[in-house]
């Protein structure tokens, strides 16, 4: 009997202990905001703290727990949730858990938070991901004029981006890539929302993203073939700012400033519950710094968001962009020494400038093929038109009148499966990218500001295409391993007509070597990984760069250049510390690299400067870059303080490079400083009284190719100061001001290298002003 009544209480109490550790929770925790998934968030038993379990890339997780256990789910940056097994009743439930975003305050984000990038389509925190990746957000723009991204991307270690006067001209460096863009941006791809910006020759729209229209910006540098194609600079992968959840809201503000700049913004943004819609408009005027530098936009915007059900999600993004800006042309060193707000004569009496028209609308549809969303494709596509008139020059010897249009449009295709085994979560991607474009172009002489005698016109039809395929593999939240290639194609079919009566119909086709990548990832310390990656990669002539402008025809002997790098680097976020930090170093050996050259053609009794591209030799690009940020919270007043620095040392040099003026094997590649660090602090006092002030110093930069010519270095202050107040409940309003160069130095943020007649200089403003109101108001 006791035998019995042993065995019996032995029996219940197995029964009931399964019925209590047999739990199993499942489900995916979200961003109660943007209803995006946060993947590797921590899920445990709070009550005995002895499972637990990290959310994959979708945010979802499964654990065994205890009935009366409680379930605490964790991310830095998000307010923790608890959940109680019974209480909630939570087993057999498949769960959709929300974290709300922990604000310490409303200007400036902390610094220590993870946060997730997209980095090669394998969305892990930046920390882990095997790559050197600049992150801007939103609010970090708010520390700046806004009138372009200039500033705010400049923190990042490794870029420089350049501008002449308040939206003008632009160009990006990424670790030296405009070596060969002696103005736009070409050897860098931009996507927003997935959806490709770059044409299919390979040149950026960087003018057409407005501040206010995005959320946050990835710059991948160095070559990302392996996923995103043909681009040895690196991409700019751009989030748009979509409505929130449930709320209409209306925004609009204005900002003046100094050379009667004006810049008013507006957006409506409708929030639904399972998406939104925004409808942006901007304008912007400036009357510039220097004769002829002047700049007008318009711009409006829609984008829009819609989950249809738990399988099917769709974005949209379209844009209308209207500008003009003038082309005030580069001085000498004196010239900009003594009148720096000259512009070059025959420029401002030509009424040298670019008028540019786009129009582009495309859209992205995300499909899982399950409820646990393991296997999924993103399908996006696009249309684009642009059109471009340019009187450009500076001399009797350089000019011209350029008519620039193009229609296009393309499409791209994501595919993405995720597995676990054990501990391991292993990923894989493949897919392809397809463009087609019909290009025109014809230039006349300049007369008076108007187009004069004919020179030539060209009519180019590109059909380019890219595949791809990756793989990732994680094992726990330790290690990460990254592999992947791609191969792309771009044939050309070019009909073209020059002044001499010559025509001609040909196609060109340039076929892409491979570009693998692999990289590693590792934790060395909690919150600190070591990476290593090697990866290649390859960017295509230009239009603009093909054309043989000594004879008017068509250069078909131009070729891609082709880039291998190596990196290493190290990057930490230590919690408990507020401390950020990241250090690499890449070296980059870049073949064929297309470089222009300027010569003085002899015509009847005068000369003329022709411009010429050609596959140049080779280069080796090597770097370091580091930068570190700090969080400073003081308990007895509230005033919390967010200090950064950042820094970069190049030695970019010329391997191989021999023309008619001479050889420049081992000179310093020109436009490329030989370093440069920012330093600064933003702070916020009682949520609602915010400073910034960033400081950046510029180091030498060498101007020519043979390194006679430099540019002096120097130091550079800005400072903004914002205050937050509600007017009524539903109505804030920011009232902002700064001072740009505050230390009023003189300085080029934008040299024309290789100039003729040394004419390097494009002077930037001195000491300037900005100031405005901004409204938010929440209507539900």
């Amino acid at each position: 009997m006791k035998l019995f009544l042993g065995c019996l209480l032995f029996f219940l109490s197995a029964v009931l202990h399964a019925q209590i550790v047999n739990c199993v929770v499942k489900g995916t925790v979200l961003d109660c905001n943007t209803k995006e998934p946060i993947a590797f968030a921590a899920v445990y038993n709070s009550t005995n703290k002895t499972t637990g379990t990290l959310t994959n890339e979708l945010g979802q997780f499964e654990i065994k727990v205890d009935t009366n256990a409680d379930i605490t789910i964790n991310f830095l940056g998000y307010t923790n949730k608890v959940l109680n097994v019974t209480k909630d009743n939570l087993c057999g439930r498949t769960l959709e858990v929300c974290l709300e975003e922990e604000r310490h305050f409303d200007i400036w984000p902390p610094m220590t938070p993870p946060v997730i990038v997209e980095g090669f389509r394998n969305k892990r925190t930046i920390e882990s991901t095997p790559a050197a990746i600049g992150l801007v957000n939103a609010k970090s723009f708010l520390t700046t004029d806004q009138t372009s991204l200039q500033n705010t991307v400049n923190t990042i270690p490794g870029v420089i981006m350049e501008q002449r006067g308040y939206g003008g001209s632009h160009r990006i460096s990424i670790r030296g890539s405009a070596l060969r863009a002696p103005f736009a941006v070409r050897n860098v791809k931009m996507y927003i929302d997935g959806i490709a910006l770059t044409s299919p020759d390979g040149q950026s729209p960087l003018e057409l993203i407005d501040v206010a229209d995005i959320a946050s910006l990835e710059i991948i540098k160095g070559p990302a073939g392996s996923v995103w194609g043909s681009g040895n600079g690196g991409v700019l992968y751009y989030t748009s700012n979509k409505a929130a959840p449930n709320q209409t809201i209306l925004k609009s503000s204005a900002q003046l400033g100094s050379y009667n700049l004006a810049r008013v913004t507006s957006a409506v943004e409708v929030g639904l519950n399972k998406g939104g819609i925004r409808v942006s408009q901007v304008y912007q005027d400036n009357a510039g710094y220097r004769v002829q530098e002047f700049n007008h936009k318009n711009q409006i915007s829609l984008i829009a968001d819609y989950k249809l059900n738990e399988k099917n999600k769709f974005n949209f993004y379209a844009t209308y962009y209207n500008a003009r800006w003038g082309l005030p042309g580069g001085l000498k060193a004196i010239e900009a020494d003594t009148l720096p707000t000259q512009a070059v004569k025959y420029s401002w009496l030509n009424n040298a400038n670019v008028a540019r028209k786009r129009t582009m609308a495309g859209a992205a549809h995300t499909h899982r093929f399950n409820d646990s969303g393991m296997f999924s494709v993103t399908t996006s596509a696009y249309f684009y038109t642009t059109d471009k008139t340019n009187p450009y020059g500076t001399s009797n010897f350089n000019n011209g009148y350029k008519n620039e249009d193009a229609n296009g449009a393309g499409a791209r295709m994501d595919w993405s499966l995720l597995q676990r085994h054990n501990n391991w979560w292993f990923k894989y991607n493949w897919g392809g990218e397809f463009q087609y474009e019909k290009y025109h172009i014809d230039e006349y002489s300049l007369l008076s500001g108007q187009p004069n005698n004919f020179k030539y016109l060209y009519d180019v039809q590109y059909a380019s295409g890219m595949a791809f395929a990756s793989a990732d593999a994680s094992y726990k939240n330790i290690l990460f391993l990254n592999a992947g290639v791609s191969v792309n194609n771009t044939p050309q079919k070019v009909n073209g007509l020059n002044a001499a009566g010559f025509e001609f119909d040909t196609t060109a086709v340039w076929n892409s070597k491979l570009l693998p990548r692999i990289a590693a990832s590792i934790m060395v310390l909690k919150g600190i990984y070591a990476y290593a990656s090697l990866s290649y990669g390859n960017s295509n002539p230009t239009v603009f760069e093909m054309i043989d402008y000594e004879n008017n025809a068509y250069n078909l002997n131009l070729k891609p250049e082709f880039g291998r790098n190596t990196e290493l680097g190290v990057k930490g976020n230590i919690s408990n510390m507020n401390l950020r930090f990241e250090a690499n170093v890449y070296s980059f050996e870049l073949s064929d690299f297309i470089y222009q050259r300027t010569e003085n053609i002899p015509v009847a009794d005068s000369l003329i400067e022709i411009i010429k591209f050609e596959n140049a030799g080779s280069a080796s690009q090597r770097g370091l870059e580091w930068s570190i940020n700090k969080l400073f919270k003081f308990t007895k007043i509230p005033l919390e303080c967010n200090a950064f620095a950042s820094g970069s040392v190049f030695k970019h040099k010329f391997l191989t490079y021999t023309n008619d003026a001479g050889s420049y094997g081992g000179k310093r590649l020109p436009g490329v400083p030989l370093s440069n660090v920012v330093v600064g602090a933003n702070f916020t006092f009682m949520q609602k009284f915010g400073v910034s002030v960033t400081h950046y110093w510029m180091d030498r930069v060498p101007l020519n190719n043979d390194n006679t010519q430099w540019s002096a270095a120097y130091n550079l202050s800005n400072v903004s100061a914002n205050y937050d107040f509600k007017i009524i409940e539903p109505m804030q309003v920011k009232l902002y001001a700064g001072m740009n160069n505050v230390l009023d130095t003189k300085y080029t943020s934008y040299f024309s290298t290789n100039a003729s007649a040394n004419k390097f200089y494009n002077p930037a403003p001195p000491r300037n002003y900005f100031g405005g109101l901004s409204f938010t108001w929440k209507i539900k």
